[in-house]
């Protein structure tokens, strides 16, 4: 586990540490063997990217930047909003907010 979690950082992947309860609980029941991966369903990109959407449309940008959005389906919802509304992108921190997960994904849909 030391190994896999020092490759991970290494790669820029970022890394947290959970109890047991918690790896079972995110695994349903499967074999963790102490180790889950999580990916995005969606891809991130750079604000600079975000604005350089704005610009092939001639259009003035249009960004949503949320803070702190911890539930998965609140930012689903937030994007399916953002989407319908024709902003170019959303912004989102890395740490203390809900990730791009199953969950986003589906609520957003």
């Amino acid at each position: 586990i030391t190994l896999i979690c020092r490759l991970a950082k290494e790669k820029g992947i970022n890394v947290k540490r959970v109890t047991e309860t918690k790896l079972n609980n995110m695994s349903r029941g499967a074999s963790h063997q102490g180790v889950i991966a999580m990916g995005a369903c969606a891809e991130y990109v750079s604000p600079e990217d975000i604005l350089s959407i704005a610009n092939e449309k001639g259009e003035n940008p249009f960004i949503i930047i949320c803070d702190e959005i911890e539930d998965p389906h609140n930012l689903g919802a937030i994007i399916r909003t953002a989407e319908a509304a024709g902003a170019h992108g959303v912004i989102i921190p890395k740490r203390r907010s809900a990730s791009l997960n199953a969950t986003v994904f589906k609520t957003s849909a």
